[in-house]
């Protein structure tokens, strides 16, 4: 696979480009990529995506965003 950051968050398999149609999902997954080979807390990716003000489901919704990019790039 191939990621692409600068300017839209783009991923691209070997048989073509994948969707990654919300951008709270193009979000987290260019926060992983960011990140890659560090540990990033539950706490700390909801500090990023939600900022001050995180949702009272933030630990769910980032569980569903976990499954939803497996889905995507499996």
């Amino acid at each position: 696979m191939r990621y692409s950051l600068l300017g839209p968050v783009e991923v691209t398999a070997t048989n073509g480009p994948v969707t990654l149609e919300r951008p709270q999902r193009r979000a987290f997954l260019a926060l992983l990529l960011l990140h890659a080979n560090q540990f990033l807390g539950t706490d700390q990716i909801i500090q990023a995506l939600w900022g001050g003000a995180p949702p009272a489901t933030a630990r769910a919704q980032l569980h569903a965003l976990v499954a939803a990019i497996r889905r995507t790039l499996h």
